[in-house]
């Protein structure tokens, strides 16, 4: 066979696949060991950094969960061993169906079905237990408390602030304070210190107005949104003041009400890649989110980031907990309203 030296190749490639083709100077297919050289490879498309990143983030989640769980069986275990040296065996044979062969026993938290069938018509949901045990004055069974704790440390939450548990209280929330200076101060004087000079504000003259449609049920999420907003947004007469004041407004706003922050709006970045700065307060990884954020600001910056979540902590444990509860009562309280509508629904729908 002739040898071509000049020739053409041509490449098509895509996110998962590779076309190919070589020709000569004429636009005539040539052949390759004997095969026409045309044709295509397939391959699995690659993943983007977000995704991967957001999976190694579940594996690490799951991974602190799991070794939360143990650390606490390690705890419980000397004394349990003397009540029910098989409890931990039930709790991992629970999730095998019955017709399993390893299957050992047929009840979970005590040795028999029956034990376990008053248990669940005494707490038929696991805050029934956990409120049980906060007011009762009797002495529970070990295996009870030991599930009423296992609920509470695999189901941590998501608040990362070190204060007492008692700094999650439900309480009335409030934007003003009890000594006087309350978050949104606190915000302005974050601000004051991380601009060196013109520094932004928020409007402290509404605060009881915003109150009021944080807590209006029959308000839509975005309207609440728009009118917090506006009435964050201190009016002043330099332009590019009223302009950042309306921006940073925007942004705590989107923070109350859950929605995306861009914190290189908030602190005026530039040259900054803007996905490194967007955080959600919703989302169930905010813990690692905010590691990553957190380190590329300043201490007032994140001091500033930590103030903006505390209040919408207190915004969403409010939403959860009405005033004056616990969350173990709340949730009785939702069960007991949503067994009490279902039995009207039941009557009206079958009548």
């Amino acid at each position: 066979m002739k040898e071509i030296k000049d020739y053409i190749i041509g490449l098509d490639i895509g996110t998962n696949s590779c076309g190919y083709v070589v020709t000569d100077k004429q636009n005539n297919i040539l052949k390759l060991k004997g095969k026409t050289a045309i044709g295509a490879r397939l391959f699995k498309e690659g993943e983007a950094a977000a995704d991967r990143r957001s999976f190694r983030t579940t594996r690490r989640r799951l991974a602190r969960r799991r070794w939360r769980l143990g650390l606490l069986e390690e705890i419980f275990d000397p004394e349990m061993a003397k009540v029910d040296s098989s409890f931990f065996r039930r709790l991992k044979e629970s999730d095998y169906s019955p017709k399993d062969s390893r299957k050992q026993f047929n009840a979970i938290v005590f040795e028999n079905a029956t034990a376990d069938k008053e248990l669940y018509d005494k707490y038929p949901i696991i805050y029934h237990l956990r409120n049980a045990l906060m007011h009762d004055d009797q002495k529970h069974d070990l295996r009870e408390i030991f599930m009423a704790v296992h609920h509470i440390v695999k189901y941590r939450g998501n608040f990362l602030r070190e204060d007492s548990v008692k700094a999650f209280k439900a309480a009335k929330f409030s934007l003003h304070g009890e000594d006087g200076i309350g978050p949104v101060d606190k915000l302005n004087d974050l601000l004051k210190e991380i601009y060196t000079e013109h520094a932004p504000e928020l409007e402290i003259s509404n605060l009881t107005k915003i109150e009021e449609i944080v807590k209006d049920k029959q308000l839509y999420k975005q309207d609440k949104l728009k009118q917090i907003a506006n009435l964050l947004t201190k009016a002043v007469d330099s332009k590019d003041k009223a302009k950042l004041n309306k921006d940073i407004a925007k942004q705590v706003a989107n923070a109350l009400m859950g929605y995306m922050i861009r914190f290189d709006t908030i602190f005026n970045l530039s040259d900054v890649d803007s996905k490194d700065y967007k955080v959600k307060f919703s989302d169930a990884n905010i813990d690692e989110k905010l590691d990553t954020l957190t380190s590329l600001l300043t201490d007032k910056q994140t001091e500033f980031v930590l103030e903006l979540q505390s209040i919408y902590n207190t915004i969403v444990l409010n939403e959860i907990v009405p005033d004056g509860m616990s969350l173990s009562e709340s949730m009785v309280k939702k069960y007991n309203d949503h067994k009490k509508d279902l039995k009207l629904y039941k009557e009206y729908a079958w009548c």
